[in-house]
């Protein structure tokens, strides 16, 4: 079997998602080698749907940060889109491993494992290991539960007919009852030993017993049973679906994930926004670089870009400002020499507008504009770079300007 079609199992039981696959191929044959039944999944609009249609035993999460991971996870746990008995894996950067350690801790997740980067890969196939065979354990969780639910209502249902036959020989004996009054008063009627007149007196007072006492008492009796038998027989049939009720809600709700019942703890809320404040904190920088010499530019931007830095580019003062104004940067790198507008002036149109007021600015200059750049620091600058200049030279006054 290829690797890729061994990626693409129609049944897997483990899940990978991902949001970007050269992170993550490194991972696929460790994986691989635990289990074939595997599928690595990239994060889109459809993953909830995916899921849950496929139904995975165990799930790790290798999206591109933990709050990414985590805001996922507790997406698909409150739809109730995965199985109950899953096993969820946090895959992290080292640099994030302590917020993985207290999703953990939390019990949101089951486990987590850096692989960024990858050095314990036995590790990550023992954690793999585990929950398969977790999965394993609890997996006839749910069939138990039907079962005990068939049993009591085969309990209920027993009673119910019960009910009925008891019913039924209750009426049956008054009827039986009534039929041998009737009997007896016949009989009297045909007793011969009995004088007419004795005859007639006896016929009458068992007339007039049956009419007014007997038979209004029978029917009483009956109607008593009756109503009390069918009272009996629907309230057992109102428990029996009550407890059915009961029972298939117990079941629907142990199918869900248990962690759901952490969704509204404060702990955990507390946890999510320090997870958010950590990823506010610690999104790539924004960085303007104004440059018209299009070589020096292109060198800043991919030095910058290389520490994961988020470059946008101008040529002048006016393309900044431009820029500017519908961007918001955490730092603007220009030089002081250039078409249309210069760093001093673009800098003083820059100061005037509502998200650049306070962004800090590095001055890129040769040696023979110092006095310059002692003017454009009356302005603002966070500092300056000298041309030429090196890679350390640059990120050394990048840091220093953003811390």
């Amino acid at each position: 079997m290829s690797s890729e079609s061994r990626l693409a199992s129609r049944h897997p039981k483990v899940v990978l998602l991902y949001q970007d696959k050269e992170n993550t191929d490194c991972l696929d044959p460790l994986i691989l080698d635990i289990s074939d039944e595997y599928r690595a999944l990239k994060l889109t609009k459809t993953i909830a749907k995916d899921i849950k249609q496929l139904s995975p035993h165990v799930i790790i999460f290798a999206l591109d940060t933990v709050f990414n991971s985590t805001k996922t996870y507790l997406h698909l746990v409150e739809n109730n889109i995965l199985r109950n008995n899953h096993f969820s894996i946090l895959l992290c950067s080292n640099k994030e491993s302590g917020l993985a350690f207290q999703a953990c801790v939390r019990e949101l997740f089951d486990d987590y494992f850096v692989y960024q980067p990858l050095y314990e890969k036995f590790r990550l196939k023992l954690i793999i290991h585990h929950g398969l065979k977790q999965c394993r354990g609890s997996y006839q969780f749910d069939q138990s539960q039907i079962e005990k639910l068939n049993a009591q209502n085969e309990e209920f249902t027993q009673l119910i007919e019960q009910g009925f036959q008891c019913r039924q020989e209750l009426v049956d004996t008054v009827t039986k009852s009534k039929n041998n009054i009737s009997t007896q008063t016949q009989s009297n009627k045909n007793d011969e030993q009995q004088t007419d007149a004795e005859q007639d007196l006896k016929n009458k007072l068992m007339a007039e017993i049956n009419e007014h006492h007997l038979a209004p008492m029978f029917k009483l009796l009956e109607s008593n049973i009756a109503s009390t038998m069918n009272s009996l027989i629907q309230s057992l049939t109102k428990q029996q679906q009550t407890h059915l009720t009961q029972t298939q809600a117990s079941i629907s709700a142990s199918n869900k994930n248990e962690r759901s019942n952490y969704l509204d703890n404060s702990e955990l809320q507390k946890f999510i926004h320090s997870l958010e404040a950590f990823e506010q904190k610690n999104l790539p920088k924004k960085i303007l670089v104004v440059e018209d010499n299009s070589l020096y530019r292109e060198m800043i931007s991919s030095v910058l870009t290389k520490e994961h830095f988020e470059v946008d580019e101008a040529e002048d003062g006016l393309k900044a400002i431009r820029k500017i104004k519908e961007n918001n940067y955490s730092l603007i790198i220009m030089d002081l020499f250039m078409p249309h507008l210069d760093g001093l002036n673009t800098t003083k149109h820059i100061r005037l507008l509502p998200n650049g007021k306070n962004t800090p600015i590095i001055a890129l200059s040769g040696n023979k504009n110092k006095q310059l750049v002692q003017k454009w620091a009356s302005h603002g600058l966070a500092g300056y770079i000298m041309k030429p200049s090196t890679k350390t030279q640059i990120l050394d006054t990048v840091e220093k300007a953003l811390s």
